[in-house]
């Protein structure tokens, strides 16, 4: 019985002295790594990759577009969150105060940059990125953060930050895998925010060869099918769209993948104009395609658009813009189209102008297509304005003139 008081004893001396936060010795040391790592480190890494998971799983990919290379923060989801990162603020922010000779003090530092970054205090992110590069011995944590800055260089369109961060880690050696495929993904970034397509192409392409993350390699795939197909490389396009569909994607993916395969192998170069037309017919008549069916009719109207049958591409977009629909932002591309074909065909710029005021409710004020619609919108509002006015006018000047003519004819 002495003996277990005396080993009790001995052990809650030994916690006892291991929780100094101060003194480097070895079982101190043990202490406060694992204690740091699984108390406060990975709860607080815990809840922000909960919250990156929120945003990939709210976003709604829109796949007749070219999909950005990162999925944006959404902010009403980093809001939603709050209450999780501010806890996971104070768990790192304990991992560096209570214990500050573990290993785990840069990390957690990181993740506090990380934070700041989602919640949108950008330079406080910038200088822990910068900080935890300065300051650690960690030379895979020093990448990561390097990476993460050159991520929110990218953001600011701050260029010459960009390109000293790039050139740097280009020269730097033994980069894991998993910041090598997170180094090119953000290059391929900063080759989308400059317009540069060949660029991203040979980004994503290299960081293909780092992650065997299955849903992740299908996305990349796809991207480089659209790529491919945008710059007429058809053969390359069906073979990437074909490999998107190896990582179990989810229906709409497998659909857009399919459809756009199925294209550029067959139906952009087929002269058998009732296969083509066949072809979306089963598709739109198809169950599992019920809320794609505006998807279906728009991707016929541009095919209908491309034989030169105007009438009949304008009675398709009519039609795609009243059937349901789960992707929003379709309808305002199907609005888009039809202001385009108004202008460019017949010159109508009052119904041009109505058609952009259409597609602007369905597509967010942010992107950038909307941007460039209501640049192009600009214009038309004042025509039609002055436009609808002289009608207006001389309506009523009409009206004046019967009024004259029976009051005279009395």
């Amino acid at each position: 019985m002495r003996k277990l008081v005396r080993y009790t004893f001995g052990l809650g001396l030994f916690f006892l002295g291991a929780c100094s936060s101060q003194r480097d010795t070895f079982p101190n040391r043990a202490f406060h790594n694992l204690t740091s790592h699984y108390n406060a480190y990975f709860l607080a890494d815990t809840k922000i990759k909960a919250t990156e998971d929120q945003v990939i799983e709210n976003y709604k990919e829109d796949y007749t577009q070219i999909l950005p290379v990162f999925i944006p923060i959404d902010s009403a989801t980093i809001q939603k969150n709050k209450v999780a990162l501010d806890s996971a603020r104070d768990l790192s922010s304990k991992a560096i105060d209570w214990h500050r000779i573990s290993k785990w003090v840069d990390d957690s530092y990181y993740l506090i940059g990380k934070i700041d970054y989602l919640q949108g205090r950008v330079d406080d992110a910038k200088n822990t990125f910068r900080y935890v590069n300065s300051q650690s011995k960690d030379k895979d944590l020093r990448h990561k953060a390097l990476i993460s800055l050159l991520h929110l260089y990218i953001d600011q369109n701050a260029i010459e930050e960009a390109n000293f961060t790039i050139d740097y880690l280009s020269k730097e050696t033994e980069i894991n895998s998993d910041n090598t495929f997170d180094l090119y993904k953000t290059i391929a970034y900063y080759y989308e925010k400059r317009g540069d397509p060949n660029g991203v192409i040979g980004a994503l392409d290299r960081a293909l060869n780092y992650t065997s993350a299955k849903k992740e390699r299908s996305r990349l795939y796809f991207i480089l099918a659209q790529r491919y197909q945008r710059e007429g490389l058809d053969a390359l396009a069906f073979d990437y769209f074909q490999k998107s569909l190896e990582g179990n994607p989810s229906y709409e993916s497998s659909f857009f993948a399919t459809l756009f395969a199925q294209q550029v192998a067959e139906l952009n170069a087929s002269k058998d104009l009732k296969k083509v037309r066949n072809y979306y017919e089963d598709l739109y008549k198809d169950p599992k395609n019920k809320d794609l069916k505006d998807v279906v009719i728009f991707e016929r109207a541009l095919f209908e658009e491309k034989q030169n049958d105007i009438p009949l591409t304008l009675e398709l977009l009519h039609q795609a813009a009243k059937e349901a629909g789960s992707i929003p932002r379709v309808k305002g591309y199907i609005y888009q189209k039809l202001a385009e074909i108004k202008l460019d065909q017949f010159k109508d710029y009052r119904a041009t102008k109505y058609y952009l005021d259409s597609a602007l409710k369905f597509i967010q004020a942010e992107d950038p297509v909307a941007l460039q619609l209501k640049e192009k919108k600009t214009s038309l509002d004042t025509y039609v304005f002055h436009f609808e006015r002289i009608k207006k006018n001389d309506s009523y000047v009409l009206i004046s003139i019967f009024v004259f003519s029976t009051d005279v004819a009395k």
